[in-house]
């Protein structure tokens, strides 16, 4: 028998039935190994990504992104909401809000076929735009998707999107290609062609890769080089093009078209 602090005792067996219990919990701590499985990823988007500021939960998802896609020698992964619930802890609306988050910062790029959705990281990490609250002319709305509001900053700034922009730069490629085909066509105002792609982007999810494929095919073929003279024409008739370019339907001047 055994004193306790408070002046009673305890049975040895109980003591020795402890002394097991701890032992065992010492026995069943985590100790990660190499050879059970790791993730590679590049030190430059460990170094990009040490940089980026975006919240915990948005780190939470991330990381399941990079643990499905990564951890499995995979570029791009099938993730169900389940997935991100089992794997994060998270609720569901907590989830959908830090993944459009992380879509409308560009570190993780969305693609939803009609049959499920892969998540993918944005290697291309000179296109990562951490946002802020505070940003002009971006609002939120419940979920955490950014609505683009005109607000007197934005409609007064000439030059809202810089030309190093994505929005800027796939106008201008536009345009480009319109003018190789008609050298005849009058400029557009590209800050207002840009407005057009950024809610392509940000509202709609579209992938900058994707939206630049699209262009390229669809000033090659016979039909639409001459219907698309615009970016709000590209962004009205973006799902048709895409799945004309994907079936390889129309004419693309001896080029395949690029596959997503």
């Amino acid at each position: 028998m055994t004193l306790t602090p408070s002046g009673g005792t305890l049975p040895v067996e109980t003591l020795v039935k402890a002394t097991k219990t701890d032992a065992s919990c010492e026995y069943s701590m985590a100790n990660p190994q190499i050879e059970n499985g790791f993730t590679s990823i590049a030190n430059e988007i460990m170094e990009a990504l040490a940089k980026i500021r975006i919240s915990g939960e948005e780190w939470q998802c991330l990381c399941v992104i990079l643990r499905q896609t990564y951890g499995w020698q995979k570029k791009e992964d099938w993730i169900a909401l389940s997935q991100f619930v089992d794997k994060t802890g998270m609720d569901k609306g907590n989830i959908c809000r830090a993944l459009n988050k992380l879509i409308a910062k560009m570190v993780i790029v969305k693609k939803d076929n009609g049959k499920g959705t892969t998540y993918c990281v944005q290697k291309n990490y000179d296109r990562w735009r951490p946002l802020s609250k505070k940003t002009r002319g971006v609002n939120y709305d419940n979920r955490g998707v950014p609505i683009l509001t005109p607000t007197k900053d934005t409609l007064t700034k000439p030059n809202f999107f810089v030309e190093t922009s994505d929005e800027f730069r796939l106008a201008k490629l536009l345009f480009n290609r319109i003018r190789e085909n008609n050298p005849q066509h009058k400029p557009p105002n590209l800050q207002s062609w840009a407005k057009s792609i950024c809610l392509m982007i940000r509202r709609e999810n579209r992938a900058p890769d994707d939206i630049e494929h699209v262009i390229d095919w669809c000033q090659q073929d016979d039909f639409w080089k001459s219907n698309i003279l615009s970016t709000v024409k590209l962004r009205k008739q973006f799902d048709q093009l895409s799945m004309k370019m994907k079936k390889g339907n129309g004419n693309t001047g001896g080029k395949d078209a690029r596959d997503f």
